[in-house]
């Protein structure tokens, strides 16, 4: 008996709390990326690309140094940006 008395107190008791989900979002309009080294596969160096997608038509600009590519994006598709991989990797010859 005692125990569902419990259960009906704790249902009775939560039943009445509201719940609200996180509302985070990556939606923006200027976003900065990081680019990490890597080990080439063979002689084969990796491509460097931002895929871009929006809820409405809209377009931009992705740049990286000197490097500037114009986009356009067609609602709720995605878009691939090649960026140069002289522009967005640096290697000085250290590390840590």
């Amino acid at each position: 008996m005692r125990v569902r008395f419990t259960f009906f107190f704790f249902i009775f008791l939560f039943g009445f709390v509201k719940l609200n989900a996180q509302n985070i979002s990556n939606e923006g309009t200027e976003f900065w990326l990081c680019f990490p080294s890597h080990v080439p596969a063979g002689s084969q160096l990796a491509s460097i690309s931002v895929f871009i997608t929006s809820s409405s038509n809209t377009s931009g600009v992705v740049s990286c140094g000197a490097f500037s590519r114009a986009f356009t994006v067609t609602a709720n598709t995605v878009t691939e940006v090649i960026v140069d991989r002289n522009a967005s990797y640096i290697f000085d010859g250290t590390g840590i």
